[in-house]
């Protein structure tokens, strides 16, 4: 929100940031030393390897992501799925929880997401006639993750 107010929207321009000022504007996210590092590094890395976003877009591998230190399953799949548009399901705590609630167990994070993913995939058709519409895949993935999360927020309130 905050890059977004200082219209700070390419690679080159937080690259160009002091960790000082980068800190200062993701505050709001928590955590924000850290993050600022690894974003910078994550930043650096893409440059360095990629050259350009539209680059990373069409060639980042989940394998190369999930070498860049700080970044995990979750943040991986979230910038494949959200900024590069592949089809990938983000999976979380809210997943999680639903699936527990649904009396389903799983011993990672992988399983959890073929779990979820596979169903989409399967029932594609059925989800667009749901929906009234057709879309890309990777928007389907969008869409349900958008749901899992604000079911688990409305259902699971105050629940650990």
């Amino acid at each position: 929100e905050n890059l977004k107010k200082e219209n700070i929207a390419s690679l080159e321009q937080i690259n160009t940031l002091s960790n000082l000022e980068l800190a200062t504007l993701i505050k709001p996210s928590g955590f924000y030393n850290t993050k600022t590092k690894r974003l910078k590094g994550l930043v650096e890395s893409i440059i360095n390897t990629y050259e350009n976003l539209e680059n990373f877009k069409t060639n980042a591998s989940r394998e190369w992501l999930l070498n860049i230190k700080g970044l995990g399953f979750e943040s991986v799949d979230s910038i494949l799925n959200y900024l590069c548009k592949r089809e990938i399901l983000v999976v979380d705590n809210y997943s999680l929880r639903l699936a527990f609630y649904l009396g389903y167990e799983f011993e990672n994070y992988e399983e959890l997401r073929e779990f979820f993913q596979s169903d989409i995939e399967s029932e594609q058709e059925n989800l667009y006639k749901i929906l009234g519409k057709k879309c890309e895949l990777y928007e389907l993935y969008q869409i349900f993750h958008a749901l899992i999360v604000a079911f688990a927020k409305q259902s699971f309130k105050g629940q650990k």
